[in-house]
């Protein structure tokens, strides 16, 4: 019986391991990002982040009605703190995320592309159909993005 329990626990510790490890990795300095959500009727918004160089560029773009033009150069603080933000609402999770329903016309899509310095990537794209947690997470992401325009 013993034996069966010291096999579980080593089973256990072994997924929570490399799981940990794995989440970790998204708890990175970020080098480039994207993020673009938004609908026909409701307008566009597209956020992005240059941060492969000594200085971090963020621009903003609206379209469809909305007024959100921002070219400028950020602090690399406020590229840590979206990295946070992303790590701690496990936004990470949403990769590989790609689904659509086709059957609503003029709705509601986004778009997330995170490129990491450590060679990490998350990629999720949706339209009408949205990974788990992600309304939690786009409105901390959109609020933060919105703070340093």
């Amino acid at each position: 019986m013993k034996k069966i329990l010291l096999s579980i626990f080593a089973i256990i510790s072994l997924f929570c391991i490399t799981g940990c490890v794995k989440v970790k990795e998204y708890d990175s300095e970020i080098e480039r990002f994207s993020y673009q959500y938004g609908s026909y009727n409701g307008g566009y918004y597209k956020y992005e982040i240059d941060n492969s160089g000594d200085k971090a560029t963020f621009i903003a773009t609206g379209y469809n009605g909305v007024n959100n033009n921002t070219n400028k150069e950020i602090d690399k603080s406020d590229v840590n703190k979206l990295s946070k933000i992303i790590y701690n609402n496990k936004i990470y999770e949403w990769d590989g995320f790609g689904k659509n329903n086709n059957r609503v016309l003029d709705g509601y899509s986004f778009s997330l592309k995170v490129k990491y310095k450590n060679g990490k990537s998350i990629t999720a794209s949706g339209y009408m159909d949205y990974p788990n947690n992600y309304n939690i997470g786009h409105k901390k992401m959109a609020s933060f993005l919105e703070s340093i325009k």
